[in-house]
């Protein structure tokens, strides 16, 4: 069983195309040093201009709009854009905790 294509893309198919595509980047790049195995995922939250349509190519991009450090944990918000053409699709905003090695 599945989502039924003619009703559209799912609304938490956004994890997939937006966090899933861009935040395997974040954790393999050297500079932005997050210990993924001391990681933990948060929040996540979604806003849409609209949904994609089934087969519609989109493109993720994300960025870290913050990096704090308090009380031996790394705070690291991350922000996905997505967009079909020149037309926004939807914005994702996660929050990553990553805990100090012990």
């Amino acid at each position: 069983m599945g989502a039924d294509p003619a009703q559209g893309v799912p609304p938490t198919f956004a994890a997939v195309y937006g966090l899933f595509a861009t935040a395997p980047q974040l954790f393999q790049d050297a500079e932005a040093a997050v210990d993924v195995a001391n990681l933990l995922h948060a929040e996540q939250e979604f806003e849409w201009t609209r949904h994609p349509e089934v087969g519609e190519t989109v493109v993720a991009q994300g960025r870290i709009v913050s990096d704090q450090q308090r009380r031996g944990m790394r705070l690291l918000g991350f922000e996905t854009f997505v967009s079909s053409g020149d037309e926004p699709v939807c914005r994702s905003k996660t929050l990553f905790i990553i805990r100090e090695a012990a």
